[in-house]
């Protein structure tokens, strides 16, 4: 009505729950933020978890457990053309993009240890971007995509760590002293 652009992303991306408790059915589903043009991308054939919905609005990234593993697979946002983003056999989860949709980062478990990795968005080969043993995962893009924010048990407890988005200068940035939880 204003001819300028809203105060809301135009549309909301989702896992649909239906089924009953012994037999979910979960699939990705999309809509506009006012509930109107509501359809569902995948079919419920598969467990799905995490879509996230690029910035320019064209591709979903998700985890899916085709095959029984988690993995991530990317697709339009019309849910047409669904594919596997890694050629991997290994577990990948949490992923997010980049503020410029190029770079998808995202966690990958490697004999044992889980790590955060970046992808270019069209797939490929990743780049592992930390290296410490424990479980480094749900990674996020800064809003200008310099640097990736991540929660990592490194330390012996789950803590939030930020490092520039080529994995260097990692570093704790909340720690949590007496154990509250904060």
């Amino acid at each position: 009505v204003t001819k300028r652009p809203g105060l809301f992303d135009s549309r909301i991306i989702y896992v649909a729950a239906t089924g009953t408790r012994t037999q979910p059915v979960k699939r990705i589903a999309i809509m506009n933020w006012d509930g109107t043009d509501h359809s569902y991308l995948t079919q419920g054939e598969v467990t799905v978890a995490s879509p996230r919905l690029s910035p320019d609005g064209e591709h979903v990234i998700y985890m899916s457990f085709a095959g029984g593993i988690p993995n991530l697979r990317i697709m339009d946002a019309d849910g047409s053309n669904d594919r596997q983003l890694l050629q991997s056999t290994s577990m990948s989860f949490a992923p997010r993009y980049s503020p410029d949709g190029r770079t998808i980062a995202f966690s990958m478990a490697v004999d044992g240890n889980t790590d955060i990795y970046v992808v270019d968005e069209n797939g490929g080969y990743p780049r592992r971007l930390t290296t410490t043993p424990g479980i480094d995962t749900s990674p996020s893009f800064s809003p200008d995509g310099r640097q990736i924010a991540f929660e990592s048990d490194r330390s012996g407890t789950q803590q939030i760590y930020v490092m520039s988005a080529d994995g260097t200068g990692q570093r704790m940035i909340a720690f949590d002293v007496l154990g509250s939880g904060v």
